[in-house]
């Protein structure tokens, strides 16, 4: 990653990086202690390893936790041990670095772990996954608990200023359940509370005039997918698997140094979770996200190209530092939405469909066949 960095023009630099849990593997390849000094060496390892380049230290780090620096797929509260022994140095060394936790009606800032903040074009929600979530595939099971999902309810519904035109969620664990092994462990095991976030991303959508956008890590193989508002009336070959197109947009990738799967397990199977990308392999795998004011160039009914002033988000995916596979989502700059709404065949009359800029890896391989079914031995075992 650092190589990427460094080879970018000054004005592409990023502003900060968005690390989404599993920073440390405190029971992989086996837990040597569950003791806040244990965990806290855990931590130290990694700041002090020769891989930590010092070219590292201009660019800010924002974290969220997941379950390896607690415990795999953990899901038991947050005073349950070792939860308290593992939160201590995550405090002491990720969170107290974050932005600020801006007060909110439904739960004291000292008490929080999760938090929001603006930053250019863009409004963050930085979610955490693991302090409040209870046992997945229940009923009543919560990812977020109560107070978080209230948090989270109020960003999505909040207008922001003029000048932001992204909503951008970010999450240790991904919202698709298209990933067919551990999949209770992710969003798919909470689907009510997903639905419950998704129709508010939806409205925000609709009523706002701003863009959700989701991030997520924790598998080591990378994935797009887009949700479509179901008020889109979207056709058969609109949900098609691997096409860009209308939605939500989900990108989730891993890891930024370990090991991927050797098999496949991420693939559509109904029209609420539409693939777009798939690219499981690579031992290093990172996103960059660039938003920047362009002309989008608009095709209307009759044939007729018109250039429309946009904020354009473009996420490029790295894999052992190769741009592999490139997307872009844009939204018109205030004072242009009529004019795209009165000119466009969209479904969604303010937003424009995905574009795929660049794709260097194919959805399949020689192997994949094989491995596919490995997957689907997986599942059921």
């Amino acid at each position: 990653m650092t190589e990427t960095v460094n080879r970018l023009p000054s004005l592409l630099r990023p502003a900060f990086m968005l690390f989404l849990g599993d920073f440390i593997y405190v029971d992989v390849p086996q837990r040597f202690g569950s003791s806040i000094s244990h965990y806290r060496s855990e931590y130290r390892r990694v700041y002090s390893s020769p891989s930590w380049n010092k070219a590292q230290d201009g660019l800010p780090w924002i974290h969220t936790l997941d379950d390896h620096e607690i415990e795999n797929d953990w899901s038991k509260g947050n005073t349950t041990a070792p939860y308290p022994a593992a939160a201590e140095p995550y405090i002491h060394y990720h969170v107290s670095a974050n932005p600020p936790i801006p007060p909110t009606p439904f739960a004291k800032p000292e008490n929080t772990t999760y938090f929001s903040f603006i930053n250019g074009p863009a409004s963050f929600f930085m979610v955490d996954t693991r302090t409040y979530r209870s046992e997945p595939a229940q009923p009543n099971s919560t990812i977020l608990g109560s107070a978080q999902l209230q948090s989270l309810l109020a960003f999505l519904s909040r207008p922001e200023p003029a000048e932001v035109r992204w909503k951008i969620v970010a999450s240790s664990v991904p919202f698709t359940k298209n990933w067919h092994v551990g999949t209770t462990d992710t969003w798919g095991g909470f689907l009510n509370e997903r639905r419950t976030v998704f129709e508010a991303m939806w409205r925000a959508e609709r009523e706002l005039g701003v863009r959700i956008v989701l991030l997520s890590g924790d598998r080591h193989e990378f994935g797009a997918t887009r949700f479509p508002d179901p008020e889109l009336g979207l056709t058969h070959e609109e949900l098609l698997p691997n096409t860009a197109g209308e939605g939500l947009h989900e990108f989730c990738v891993g890891p930024l140094n370990m090991f991927y799967l050797p098999i496949r397990t991420y693939r559509q199977d109904d029209n609420e979770d539409v693939a777009i990308k798939y690219i499981p392999d690579g031992n290093t795998k990172y996103g960059l996200i660039d938003i920047d004011v362009q002309d989008e160039l608009i095709t209307t009914p009759t044939g007729k190209t018109i250039s429309v002033p946009s904020s354009v988000f473009t996420y490029s995916l790295y894999v052992n530092t190769d741009l592999i596979w490139k997307y872009s989502l844009a939204v018109p700059l205030p004072g242009h939405e009529a004019a795209v709404a009165s000119a466009s065949t969209w479904k969604h009359p303010r937003f424009p469909p995905g574009k795929l800029l660049l794709d260097d890896r194919e959805q399949v391989t020689w192997d994949a066949s094989i491995k596919t079914v490995i997957g689907r031995v997986e599942e059921t075992s």
